[in-house]
């Protein structure tokens, strides 16, 4: 994945593993034995992580949590060590992968997305989180690391606020878009991409997507000045946000298999039908998605019976409110008539003082 890493001493490369295993591995080299077919994506997916968080049915979330929120899925880095990483649990041969996101920022953290295969042929885009002038493309093919002038840098409008990076991937190229702009163009024949044979290091395996955040371990040396230098955790978190991530495959398919141990595009056998993951993305899922799937006669149904019912409770609160008003009516009334007969007694006990007085009119200590 990383030209100026793998450039690095022999003596390094051990200390730089583990950071690199967080984006870039594989558990079965079909190059070296028989492997399980990869389970294929075989259509067109659209995933907005503003919405919804990551299907772990589709996606696999490995090392830190990811959150998502409103904003995005975010890949934190908040202390050493960490390194969150997202790759599809599904596979294309041939294809086009967009991503919307904003990379880390923060010198000495590695933001990228990888295109991988289990043979370790790989595509990458990656950010580093002190240069926010330039993104790097880079491609290795069969893990070759006997050449390190494959990578490309690319000048734009900074790099750390948020872009639309597409890959397209074919047999015949490769095409690297920033906002819809071409920046790259990589061909089967180039020289750059070939070993003993034209095209032998062109990626042409079926891939994994993969995105990822991380911080390079400091005693690797070579990785950490390709960064940009040592991390300063006081600046800590770092945060790659990602907001959508479209994935077309152009091969239709349930599965792929390599044939042999080649490598190479042709020896792969396609599986028709659906795949596993494609027939699970096209199910309803949620409340939204389940309503949607519902015919229209249905759906008119219970919109029919949700006025009706709304309409009835209107109906019973306005019961409601009538009858609690005539109640409010008849208590005024009796606490009126109530406060009429204090008066009158009040009234009349003054009439019959005043008659008192004038029949027995008082004086000084008394009446008469």
């Amino acid at each position: 994945m990383l030209a100026n890493f793998r450039l690095a001493a022999a003596a390094a490369l051990l200390t730089v593993v583990p950071s690199v295993f967080a984006q870039t591995f594989t558990d079965c080299d079909p190059l070296l034995k028989e492997c399980p077919s990869d389970p294929a994506l075989g259509t067109f997916a659209s995933f907005n992580w503003t919405k919804e968080a990551a299907d772990a049915k589709v996606w696999n979330v490995t090392a830190q949590p990811i959150d998502f929120s409103l904003d995005g899925a975010q890949f934190t880095i908040s202390r050493k060590g960490e390194g969150p990483t997202i790759a599809s649990n599904f596979y294309i041969f041939w294809g086009r992968v967009s991503v919307v996101m904003k990379a880390a920022s923060g010198v000495g953290v590695v933001s990228s997305i990888v295109l991988e295969s289990a043979d370790r042929d790989e595509i990458d885009w990656e950010w580093l989180g002190g240069n926010s002038t330039h993104v790097q493309t880079n491609f290795f093919g069969k893990a070759d690391t006997s050449s390190y002038n494959r990578d490309v840098w690319h000048p734009i409008d900074n790099a750390l606020a948020e872009h639309n990076y597409t890959t397209v991937w074919t047999q015949e190229k490769t095409e690297f878009y920033i906002d819809d702009n071409l920046v790259r163009t990589l061909t089967f024949d180039d020289p750059k991409a070939k070993n003993t044979t034209v095209g032998d290091r062109y990626p042409q395996t079926p891939m994994q997507v993969k995105i990822g955040n991380w911080v390079p371990m400091e005693n690797a040396t070579g990785t950490v000045e390709w960064a940009g230098g040592l991390a300063d955790w006081s600046k800590a978190p770092f945060v790659q946000l990602v907001r959508s991530v479209e994935v077309q495959d152009f091969t239709n398919g349930k599965e792929y298999t390599y044939g042999d141990r080649s490598g190479s595009w042709q020896s792969i056998q396609v599986t028709p039908g659906n795949s596993t993951v494609a027939d699970y993305l096209s199910k309803p899922r949620g409340v939204n998605g389940r309503f949607n799937a519902l015919s229209q006669g249905v759906k008119i149904g219970i919109i029919i019976a949700a006025i009706s019912v709304a309409a009835i409770l209107v109906l019973l609160i306005a019961f409601c409110c009538i009858k609690n008003r005539r109640a409010g009516r008849k208590e005024k009334a009796i606490a009126d008539a109530e406060w009429e007969r204090n008066v009158n007694e009040l009234q009349q006990y003054k009439r019959m003082m005043v008659a008192e007085e004038e029949i027995h009119p008082r004086v000084k200590g008394g009446y008469i």
